[in-house]
């Protein structure tokens, strides 16, 4: 684990979402499954929305709270996901890259859990919190609208 503020981990899981975020723009423009290209609309409003209130948080924030240092794991493997994403089989089946696409964002969910349980300033673990919680509306919204489309896509 390596030391991080507050202000440079959310810079850094920000950069790691827009690249997963690039990646699906890159695999919507070939999918010629329209049920498939609202889903990864839907995944992007998510994304949107998570910039938006990361962005509110942090300016409502603290300074101290963004200048924190706090332990945060490293990130390598899920870099080299991300960097893998679309090239392998998924590259083809839609359903299976949207998967891998999901499961990324429970990862990067998790490196805020991870950031909250790091530190033992009260105000630090909040404002982690709310993020997670955020995230953990969004994710479940999410993996509902991947349920429904499923379900219609076997119909």
């Amino acid at each position: 684990m390596a030391y991080m503020q507050v202000r440079d981990v959310l810079a850094h899981v920000t950069k790691l979402r827009r690249r997963v975020r690039n990646k699906a723009r890159r695999f919507q423009a070939t999918a010629s499954d329209d049920i498939i290209g609202s889903l990864l609309e839907r995944l992007e409003e998510h994304d949107r929305s998570m910039h938006g209130f990361q962005a509110e948080l942090e300016r409502n924030s603290p300074k101290a709270v963004l200048e924190t240092w706090i332990q945060f794991p490293d990130t390598k493997p899920i870099e080299n996901e991300i960097s893998d994403l679309g090239r392998k089989a998924e590259a083809d089946d839609a359903e299976q890259f949207i998967e891998k696409l999901l499961d990324l964002d429970q990862r990067l969910l998790s490196l805020y859990h991870t950031a909250a349980e790091q530190t033992h300033a009260p105000s630090v673990q909040e404002f982690f919190r709310k993020l997670v919680d955020m995230e953990s509306q969004k994710a479940r919204a999410n993996s509902w609208n991947v349920a429904q489309t499923q379900d219609a896509r076997h119909l």
